[in-house]
């Protein structure tokens, strides 16, 4: 592809690309001439506020030949850091196009700072310091153990060994207090009454079917 060509094809790929992925995307084409780099075309600029015929890199003033040994970077760059003057973040990418007597440049900068601070926001707002439902129950003095005393104390039992109308009564009772939205409280219940887990499962599966 000769030179005319191979900079109309960067072209219209660097304006494809900018305009498709937005304003905070900078896409811009250098020349490498005899050790120095030149900008000959440039969209969305003001990522880093650069203009056509100018010399100055992504990383904020001009690139002097003895910084860069252009000859030496066989490889494109991708998806690099780049903290620029300004104070903003950039992600950016270089891609060597090499002719017969041509070397361009295709550029991706894109402007990233503001997708770092929402990352900051949003990781606050998903930040949680309890889970409401069971913070209130244990504010309220709903616990596990005091919501099974007082169901105890409703249906008046003293004893040691319960029988199964009054296990019934009691998880009937505990059922309407939300006693089993709490976690874990199956378990609790029963090693509480001495019974297994699966009868405490049982029994509340024996609510739903009357």
């Amino acid at each position: 592809m000769v030179k005319k060509e191979a900079y109309a094809f960067l072209y219209r790929l660097a304006e494809g690309i900018a305009g498709m992925f937005g304003r905070n995307c900078e896409t811009v084409v250098q020349e490498i001439e005899e050790g120095e780099i030149v900008t000959l075309a440039i969209f969305n600029g003001h990522v880093s506020g650069r203009r056509p015929m100018s010399q100055i890199g992504i990383l904020g003033g001009k690139i002097a030949k003895e910084d860069i040994n252009y000859k030496d970077i066989i490889t494109d760059v991708h998806n690099q850091l780049v903290i620029h003057p300004s104070g903003k973040k950039i992600k950016s990418s270089s891609f060597f196009y090499t002719g017969a007597d041509y070397e361009f440049v295709l550029g991706i900068n894109y402007d990233v700072t503001l997708f770092e601070k929402a990352g900051n926001i949003l990781e606050d707002l998903l930040t949680f310091e309890g889970d409401l439902y069971n913070t209130l129950q244990k504010e309220s003095g709903n616990t596990l153990d005091n919501i099974l005393n007082a169901g105890l104390k409703t249906i008046n039992f003293t004893g040691v060994k319960m029988s199964k109308k009054e296990r019934g009564t009691l998880i009937f009772i505990l059922k309407e207090r939300n006693f089993f939205e709490i976690q874990k409280s199956v378990p609790f219940l029963a090693e509480k009454l001495g019974v297994s887990k699966y009868t405490i499962y049982k029994d509340l599966n024996a609510l739903t079917d009357v």
